[in-house]
């Protein structure tokens, strides 16, 4: 949906920072009805994204190793043991789990791992809940004719060159 321009910026503590804790940004899309799960399902926005201001010798940088598609690449990525985001480290923007070792929420990006329609199906739901917040949804203009839909991906999602099974952060004991 076509949200009206804005009036002014979001007030402070209203839209949560990249730099916030992971805690405290459930907390803040849980006070605005969002689930946990679709907090990671909004997540896969950052398979086509890149960023500009995390580490200043690197702009651009992808989030993941297939920058520009829009696929679970990203989800297989996050689980990796021992790799960082591109750059100095310990940027603005780099969020940690609370708990070593932990990478909050893993069971829900394992879900879209290897799963592109379901993480394309929950991300499109908890996209539009999030176009809608706030708005009255009948003063809204539909816009979606002019989105284009996602190519059928050519690839299946793959562990980068050099990355094992074994380099896979598990967070949830297999027995």
């Amino acid at each position: 949906m076509g949200r009206p321009e804005a009036k002014a910026p979001a007030p402070d503590l209203l839209v949560p920072e990249p730099f916030d804790t992971v805690t405290s940004i459930l907390a803040r899309m849980g006070d605005a009805g969002f689930s946990p799960d679709e907090v990671v399902a909004l997540l896969a926005s950052h398979s086509v994204a890149a960023a500009d201001h995390v580490d200043p010798s690197i702009p651009g940088t992808p989030f993941d190793s297939t920058p520009g598609t829009f696929d679970t690449q990203l989800f297989v990525e996050v689980q990796l043991r021992g790799t960082l985001f591109p750059g100095t480290g310990g940027n603005q923007g780099e969020v940690e789990s609370p708990l070593q070792g932990e990478l909050r929420l893993q069971s829900d990006h394992d879900s879209f791992a290897n799963n592109q329609e379901k993480m394309q199906s929950e991300f499109a739901a908890a996209m539009l809940k999030l176009s809608l917040l706030g708005q009255h949804k009948s003063k809204m203009v539909d816009c979606s004719e002019v989105i284009p839909v996602p190519p059928s991906l050519k690839t299946s999602v793959h562990l980068p060159a050099g990355k094992s099974m074994r380099d896979i952060e598990q967070a949830v004991s297999v027995v």
